[in-house]
């Protein structure tokens, strides 16, 4: 497998949807829905079946985006009238996170990451295992952990350690 190659959602009025997508958060697909995203990490996690994470208990997935400046997005999301939680999370080493609900009532996460290195390039950190970007690692990740070095923060290991079951 090489990623994930779409995300694909029901909506009453699609092209409604797809321009709130659009204008409210920059998603800037073209007439295919194909959109050219920054490169960075990909988050793929199972969640209990009664989590309240999600929000509405209806919503079996939830879609995350990247972003720089999470105050920023979320100002502009209220400032185009979209329904934007009051609260927000942060969670150390990993980043803040923020909530949208879309037209169709899904919740959607917005996460600036904590560090660079998680949008694009460098090591990066994926479930408190620190990675090194020098290529594909996530098979080795899933089928054996342990040649990693296990971390909650990637400040918790030396750079020599990064990376290395150390």
């Amino acid at each position: 497998m090489l990623g994930i190659g779409g995300y694909f959602l029901r909506a009453a009025d699609p092209a409604a949807v797809s321009a709130w997508y659009r204008d409210c958060l920059g998603l800037d697909a073209d007439e295919n829905g194909v959109w050219r995203q920054g490169a960075g990490v990909t988050v793929f996690a199972a969640f209990e079946s009664q989590t309240d994470y999600f929000g509405s208990r209806a919503q079996q997935t939830m879609l995350n985006f990247r972003v720089r400046d999470l105050d920023a997005m979320l100002a502009q999301l209220r400032a185009k009238g979209a329904a934007v939680a009051e609260e927000t999370q942060d969670m150390d080493g990993i980043g803040r996170f923020g909530w949208v609900t879309d037209p169709e009532g899904n919740r959607v996460e917005l996460w600036q990451p904590a560090c660079p290195s998680l949008h694009a390039g460098g090591e990066v950190l994926v479930a408190g295992w620190v990675l090194p970007r020098t290529r594909s690692n996530a098979d080795d990740l899933l089928l054996d952990p342990p040649r990693y070095g296990r971390t909650h923060r990637e400040s918790d290991a030396s750079p020599s350690e990064r990376g290395r079951g150390t």
